[in-house]
């Protein structure tokens, strides 16, 4: 099933066509834009065609969205879930974990939770 893209402005566009370049370029990339810019919309858009793709040998086929806190989590799900809705799962206490989806959505230090023991990452 392909998944629809939503629509961007066209600042949106431009961040969206640096990013990928810079991804082509290196592993990890970090945008950095002002409130209000639609960061989140542009995740949507990059997370979607990620999951639209097929998947290549030595890929696990999951993506994982990671922000600072509770709220912000909430906020990028509602925003997952508007139409075009991105199916997705939500990693996060007191909620129902669907690892199943290709897509979650976490808070850092939920993450951090995960995977460290007394201090120490495992």
């Amino acid at each position: 099933m392909v998944i629809e893209l939503p629509d961007l402005y066209p600042h949106q566009e431009k961040m969206r066509d640096d990013v990928r370049k810079s991804l082509s370029k290196y592993l990890r990339v970090i945008l950095c834009a002002p409130p209000g810019t639609g960061k989140t919309r542009l995740s949507k858009w990059i997370l979607t065609s990620f999951a639209n793709r097929p998947q290549a040998d030595g890929e696990s086929g999951k993506a994982l969205f990671v922000v600072h806190r509770r709220g912000l989590v909430d906020n990028a799900s509602n925003s997952f879930a508007q139409l075009p809705a991105l199916p997705h799962g939500v990693i996060m206490s007191k909620r129902k974990t669907r690892l199943e989806e290709s897509v979650q959505v976490a808070s850092i230090d939920t993450m951090n939770a995960w995977f460290c023991e007394d201090g120490q990452y495992t």
